[in-house]
């Protein structure tokens, strides 16, 4: 309390604990989040199954049976499903050692799309709008930045639906 007097702070104690005590409680939780998982593998299988849309393209390693790739057909906590070479193949939660799931770049390829023409864009409206526009250079980034964003972001996206990759879900 000495040292709060001294800094000049004595009138604003009440707040100033309160928020010293919100701190702590918020690093504590963000401390308890960086802990491993120590759950079972079970769990980690129980959980991602039921997230597997219909007509996802998979690849499952089981336990004493090696990989088996394919495409869903359904998926519960217990059980997952999928067509291989034409025919139905029930996989059974317990069995199964590692989950891979294929995806697109869609998301990354907007976004690193839009970033690009979008600063491209704006500094191209910057240095042209001034003297051809009769508007600002500040107008002329932000209104070809835009168009850029939009533009990159479409072109992006599209590139990014070509680009597969797989991702570990379990474990």
């Amino acid at each position: 309390m000495a040292t709060i007097r001294r800094m000049g702070l004595a009138r604003h104690s009440a707040s100033l604990a309160v928020a010293v005590a919100w701190l702590v409680a918020m690093a504590s939780s963000v401390v308890r989040a960086q802990q491993p998982d120590t759950s079972l593998p079970s769990n980690h299988v129980a959980r991602a199954l039921p997230g597997l849309e219909r007509g996802q393209r998979v690849r499952i390693r089981v336990n004493g049976d090696g990989l088996k790739e394919g495409v869903v057909l359904g998926s519960s906590e217990r059980l997952v499903t999928i067509r291989r070479a034409g025919a139905a193949t029930a996989i059974p939660a317990a069995g199964v050692d590692s989950l891979w799931v294929r995806g697109t770049h869609a998301g990354r390829g907007a976004l690193i799309g839009g970033a690009v023409l979008g600063l491209g864009f704006g500094a191209l409206g910057a240095t042209v709008c001034p003297s051809e526009c009769d508007v600002s250079s500040a107008t002329g980034f932000k209104r070809g930045g835009l168009i850029g964003v939009v533009l990159g972001g479409a072109i992006g996206a599209i590139v990014g639906l070509t680009v597969h990759s797989w991702r570990l879900r379990v474990p």
